[in-house]
């Protein structure tokens, strides 16, 4: 699975103790509508948030839209 980092500046360096990032798992299931605008605010973030929308098998297009949104998508 590969981490995507949305918002910020970009992914902190190990080692660089002065960068703060924030972790999001967004719980989902068929909510297509909502996640454009939840992922484009975190998307807003001043610090580098690497978001994870877990999945409960949606079927609509959800799963899709947070992929092109840079989430990383897990079911």
């Amino acid at each position: 699975m590969t981490s995507t980092s949305v918002g910020g500046t970009g992914a902190p360096r190990p080692g660089d103790p002065g960068r703060r990032t924030l972790g999001v798992v967004i719980p989902t299931l068929n909510e297509a509508d909502a996640v454009p605008g939840i992922l484009s605010d975190l998307a807003m973030l001043t610090l580098p948030a690497t978001v994870v929308i877990a999945d409960g098998g949606s079927t609509d297009a959800t799963p899709a839209i947070a992929e092109r949104h840079g989430a990383c998508v897990v079911s």
